[in-house]
């Protein structure tokens, strides 16, 4: 008898509430997941003066487009690199490259 490698998945949808979180610790952990890198995250921290973190990307998540759930579907298949992909298409221009 011979075994045959399977790969199974499903997804799973979480909602999570980042409130409780301050700006500083959300960049941090999207810079200890190595998704961005310091000098990343202080741009993103200066674009963002004079508002939360949250509050600015709350108002541009409510106009998503396509490439936001796209990247969304990729991060629950676990396909990290697409999803940086279709997030930097959502982000804009300036940030091609930028994520990987």
């Amino acid at each position: 008898m011979t075994w045959k490698r399977q790969r199974t998945s499903h997804d799973v949808d979480v909602e999570v509430s980042l409130d409780e979180f301050s700006e500083e610790q959300l960049l941090q952990g999207l810079i200890d997941s190595k998704w961005i890198t310091e000098v990343d995250a202080e741009a993103i921290k200066m674009r963002n003066k004079g508002g939360s973190l949250a509050s600015a990307s709350v108002s541009k998540i409510d106009d998503c487009g396509e490439e936001l759930d796209k990247a969304k579907r990729c991060l629950r298949r676990g396909d990290k690199q697409e999803a940086l992909h279709y997030l930097e298409q959502f982000l804009g221009r300036e940030w091609y490259g930028v994520l990987n």
